[in-house]
């Protein structure tokens, strides 16, 4: 079993090639395909691609797209960790906790600047505005915290631990110094092991007893431009004893190369790796591109890409458009100048809009990677 990297410059180009995967059934007839999308557009979008495709006669688009689960990320990890039903470490599940928290927290001298945020003591109208606040900043907080534990599992960790440094060996910043102490006592009155716990439980468990999970022999994760690193760290735990795909949007082969050798995640102000990319949109716009290849180089899964921009398709349309302008207004240069500032916009779309007519030729199809 393995994890598997597809990448390819246009979403229609991915999802042709996972329709011709999830053409050859699995083992089990009565298994349903699970495939990981990142947003609810994506998820019909593809629907519909792949019901052209399964189930067709040849020559025609009278498919259907059934035995397919559709599913976001957090539904596929919250199964595997065994919380889909119920997650004590949900945002909206730990408003209310965290709000007790704070509440009980005011007066400790770690807690000086939320206290002051919150209008603790403090008299008038003024007082009473801000203690309004603390539902909403509870909301707020919960949402951010519970992000910490998916984006930021080392930096739990140290808070868990009683060490307030921000997961990398530094100490947090004087102006978040509450936040670690805050993290602490909100885990005290959660019913549940914290996220990193159950995290390295759960990638354990996947190793010794992979069959104890209810999913298929083979996943895939579609079109996705950002994973967190617990989530990398899971996808790489499934990949020991299943396959897994990875269809990536990417928009150029030569980054693809020119990247491959970043090595794990840096502070995005030591990263330097936009000075190997040639082209100054795609290192001005491609952030997201070489911060999850540095996630998934550090997992040992490989180079990954960021979105399935076309950009000839956009200069193209945008000029196009500029030149239509230019005549509409009675100055070239004016239109010109408009469908070049809106070429990027032109680009997503072509990137990510299906096309009926665009059969891929053998040049076009997505290149795999295999990754032991």
């Amino acid at each position: 079993m393995a994890v598997v990297l597809h990448r390819a410059p246009r979403t229609d180009l991915l999802a042709r090639a996972l329709g011709d995967l999830l053409a050859a059934p699995l083992a089990d007839p009565f298994a349903t395909e699970v495939v990981v999308v990142p947003a609810r557009g994506v998820e019909r979008w593809l629907a519909q691609r792949l019901s052209h495709h399964l189930g067709a006669a040849p020559g025609r688009d009278d498919g259907v797209c059934a035995g397919v689960d559709l599913r976001s990320p957090h539904s596929l990890f919250a199964e595997a960790t065994g919380t889909r039903d119920d997650d004590p470490w949900a945002p909206d599940a730990l408003t209310w906790p965290l709000l007790a928290a704070i509440d009980a927290s005011l007066d400790e001298p770690w807690a000086v600047l939320l206290a002051q945020h919150l209008g603790h003591g403090m008299p008038g109208e003024e007082g009473d505005l801000r203690r309004g606040r603390r539902l909403s900043v509870a909301r707020r907080l919960a949402r951010l915290l519970a992000g910490y534990a998916t984006q930021r599992p080392a930096l739990v960790a140290d808070w868990a631990a009683g060490r307030d440094t921000d997961g990398c060996g530094r100490a947090v910043p004087a102006d978040l110094a509450w936040q670690p102490p805050l993290w602490r006592a909100l885990a005290e009155r959660v019913d549940g092991e914290p996220p990193h716990v159950r995290q390295a439980a759960v990638v354990e468990r996947l190793g010794a007893e992979p069959d104890a999970f209810d999913l298929p022999a083979r996943l895939s994760l579609f079109g996705h431009t950002r994973l967190a690193a617990s989530e990398v760290e899971l996808v790489g735990a499934l990949g020991a004893h299943r396959d897994v795909h990875l269809w990536l949007p990417h928009p150029s082969a030569t980054l693809w190369s020119a990247l491959k050798d970043l090595g794990g995640p840096v502070d995005r102000a030591e990263d330097r790796s936009h000075e190997c990319v040639g082209h100054r949109l795609l290192a001005t716009l491609g952030r997201d591109t070489r911060e999850l290849q540095r996630t998934l180089s550090a997992s040992g899964n490989g180079p990954a890409s960021t979105t399935g921009w076309n950009w000839g398709a956009g200069v193209a349309v945008g000029l196009g458009i500029g030149v239509a302008f230019g005549i509409a207004l009675d100055n070239l240069a004016i239109g010109i100048a408009l469908g070049v500032a809106f070429f990027p916009v032109f680009a997503m779309m072509r990137g990510t809009t299906a096309s009926e007519d665009d059969a891929p030729s053998d040049d076009e199809k997505p290149p795999r990677r295999a990754v032991p």
